[in-house]
């Protein structure tokens, strides 16, 4: 389902379509909350996978995943995800390229700041499976090793080739708060 997921937001940015691509990595950080509690409970993917309706409501919804996880995650950046990329509202109208509402930052940022966005929850993604392949004995599995191995390695290429790598989260923030402030025209 991540990688499905990934492929699709991929894709969607890749054809500047922003608005279709932060739904995608809204569900990305969703994955995450899941493949935390996989990784801290060897039961939880057959409670997960073997879950009626009503169990999906009450343990694995997001705000749900998210208590339970203990602090792990911030609201404030799940938060954000849902402003531009759940429900549709007028806070995520600038990542539109018929730009109906003006950001604070320019085009360029905005269009960058969506792949590094992706691109940060996907390395956070490959952290968690590697934490599952770890407890689950699952690294001497050949595609999972060689997979994780060429993930980390694309990761640290990145963060060290990339300074805005590690800093999104904050600008992210910010850019939410003066966005959804701006009042329409």
């Amino acid at each position: 389902m991540g990688g499905e997921t990934a492929r699709g937001a991929v894709t969607l940015l890749g054809d500047n379509n922003r608005y279709g691509a932060a739904a995608l990595v809204r569900q990305i950080v969703e994955i995450e909350f899941l493949l935390f509690l996989f990784a801290q409970d060897t039961d939880e993917p057959s409670r997960w996978a073997s879950s009626d309706l009503k169990a999906v409501r009450e343990q694995y919804q997001p705000a749900r995943m998210r208590a339970r996880s203990g602090g792990q995650f911030r609201i404030e950046e799940y938060s954000s995800h849902c402003q531009v990329g759940g429900h549709p509202r007028y806070a995520g109208a600038y990542v539109l390229p018929e730009h109906i509402r003006l950001g604070p930052f320019s085009d360029e940022a905005v269009f960058a700041a969506g792949w590094v966005d992706l691109a940060q929850h996907l390395a956070r993604v490959w952290r968690w499976i590697g934490q599952i392949l770890s407890k689950y004995d699952l690294l001497e599995v050949g595609l999972a090793n060689s997979s994780l191995a060429r993930a980390y390695e694309s990761i640290t290429v990145w963060l060290r080739e990339d300074y805005c790598a590690p800093l999104l989260n904050e600008s992210e923030a910010l850019l939410l708060k003066q966005a959804a402030s701006t009042p329409p025209a």
